[in-house]
């Protein structure tokens, strides 16, 4: 090999997560959750259009745009209680 190639694409040993260690981050889902609930949140109070001119804005994107922080809401709630509330039988 090339040392331009060794340069990009170092042959270091690999680190091999488990299965197990990504599925039980807490770090990652809290921040999967926090993430969504605040994004969430602000999409779906409207936020998002606070400073906007009356009228130049479809009300049907609004909605859209609401509906999509709703489910966002959803999703870190789903996240947040994957880890406890729906634990899976190890086998």
């Amino acid at each position: 090999m090339s040392n331009i190639l060794k340069v990009i694409s170092p042959d270091f040993p690999k680190k091999k997560l488990e299965d197990e260690h990504i599925n039980n981050c807490l770090p990652c889902q809290l921040l999967a959750t926090a993430t969504s609930l605040v994004a969430g949140s602000y999409l779906a109070t409207g936020y998002a259009f606070a400073g906007e001119v009356s009228g130049r804005t479809p009300m049907l994107w609004k909605r859209s745009v609401r509906m999509g922080g709703c489910l966002l809401i959803f999703y870190g709630i789903y996240r947040g209680t994957q880890g406890w509330l729906l634990k899976e039988d190890d086998k």
